[in-house]
């Protein structure tokens, strides 16, 4: 299911390392609510602290179950124990938090059903496997926030989430060891990936991480993937700052996407998609980006009006490095360059762009683009 595994030692020393770890950000709860001892499989309906005091086996496929059809506060705390089965949550008004410890089902979700806000911290989850469809670790309905911190999710789809309201998602200094998908996240509008590693299998398909959302930040993160998988977003204002992905390529349907600082390596495509980054949308800005492809596929494609391009290095073969579809362009400071196969490579331009555009001081394959 998973090409790659790495030991809990490892995966902390992963988390811990680069910009400095911050203290948790998870919200706030009532200091207040009573502590109680867990010694096997429990239903849990009120609020309060459970501290589990040795591993768990499953009965059934449930280990630990909370209903929460009214507003309550539990704190699941595995106390660095196991729990050979699922976390399953029902009622959708609860605030839940599980730390310190290990989920490990032999079938299904690790964690599931529904929840107003789920947080994650130093905790490691596994998915059993599944008779239907694509197992994932968390299968989640989700009213407020999803938040996950300092843990690492094996799966072959990590995480899948949805919600007839806007929701949050937050994940900070994670390990994501996921077979076939990373994220599948529907109403998500608004939230901040940062700092996580993100491990893709070989058999994955197009993997679709946001089919709807916007307003999110992915930051500093690593993604080790296999050529031909594609990045799908869709919704305005996406940031991605200091990344660096590796056998992907996107496709961004929305408006101000900004790419700045970023490493993006597609690897060598058997079938290739036609573009190593996609962008239908208007304000899009590329600042200090270094972007290779597979040969045969255009470098950058932008369709959209005020788009600047400003100080990247964009790389293709036999195909050009850059083409933007739209009015009132802005180039600067680029390095593009277009290597050929082909008997005649002029034929092929490095660049295309509108005539409106302001092209200033780039360089395409060494000479100034616009002499």
């Amino acid at each position: 299911m998973i090409v790659r595994h790495l030991p809990l030692t490892l995966m902390l020393a992963v988390l811990l390392v680069g910009p400095a770890l911050a203290q948790p950000r998870m919200s706030e709860f009532d200091a207040t609510i009573p502590t109680f001892d867990v010694s096997g499989p429990r239903t849990i309906t009120e609020s309060g602290i459970y501290r589990l005091t040795r591993d768990i086996e499953q009965i059934g496929t449930l280990g630990i179950s909370i209903f929460a059809p009214e507003p309550i506060e539990v704190i699941l705390d595995l106390n660095g124990f196991e729990i050979r089965g699922s976390v399953y949550i029902a009622g959708g008004e609860g605030r839940i938090r599980v730390m310190n410890g290990t989920i490990r089902p032999t079938r299904g979700f690790a964690i599931g059903n529904e929840a107003r806000s789920l947080e994650l911290l130093d905790v490691e989850l596994f998915a059993g496997i599944s008779d239907i469809g694509t197992p994932s670790a968390i299968e989640l309905r989700i009213g407020e926030i999803l938040r996950i911190q300092r843990s690492r999710i094996v799966a072959d789809r990590c995480i899948f989430a949805t919600s007839t309201e806007p929701w949050r998602f937050v994940a900070d200094h994670n390990v994501f060891e996921c077979g076939q998908e990373p994220f599948r996240l529907f109403g998500q509008a608004g939230g901040r990936i940062a700092d996580n590693r993100i491990e893709i299998g070989p058999a994955a398909p197009q993997p679709l991480i946001w089919p709807s959302g916007g307003d999110t930040l992915f930051l500093r993160n690593t993604w080790n993937g296999e050529p031909g998988q594609r990045l799908v977003f869709v919704g305005d204002r996406y940031r991605f700052a200091g990344n660096r992905f590796a056998g992907a390529s996107f496709f961004i349907n929305g408006n101000e996407t900004q790419f700045e600082d970023n490493e993006i390596d597609t690897g060598v495509w058997g079938v290739q998609p036609l573009y190593g980054l996609d962008i239908r949308g208007d304000d899009t800005k590329l600042r200090g980006n270094r972007i290779r492809t597979s040969p045969w596929m255009t470098g950058v494609l932008v369709t959209g009006d005020r788009t600047r391009i400003l100080e990247n290095e964009i790389a293709a073969i036999d195909n050009p490095a850059l083409r933007i579809f739209g009015l009132d362009s802005l180039l600067r400071g680029n390095r593009f360059n277009r290597a050929s196969q082909l008997p005649f490579p002029f034929l092929i331009p490095v660049i295309v762009v509108d005539p409106s555009s302001d092209l200033g001081d780039n360089l395409c394959n060494g000479e100034p683009c616009f002499p």
